[in-house]
């Protein structure tokens, strides 16, 4: 597939997506990312780094292994 092809294709599928949300994520990726490849990471997703760090430092947290368990007992009605 060329470069000229592949743009197009994400052009057609961009444009049937109805999420608003998910369009703002592509246009934010979009927006970061540069020439020199290199993806720039908007200040309020910093603060939101941010913010998720200070709260896995604070115990705010489920591991992957505990919330699988979880996900499991609920799905088995347990």
């Amino acid at each position: 597939m060329t470069t000229l092809e592949l743009k197009k294709l994400l052009i057609s599928k961009i444009s049937e997506i109805e999420d608003e949300k998910l369009l703002k994520a592509i246009k934010t990726f979009l927006e970061g990312k540069t020439s020199s490849g290199i993806l720039t990471i908007p200040d309020d997703v910093k603060d939101e780094i941010a913010e998720s760090r200070r709260q896995v430092a604070k115990g705010m947290c489920t591991d992957q292994d505990e919330l699988d368990k979880k996900v499991e007992q609920w799905g088995s009605g347990k």
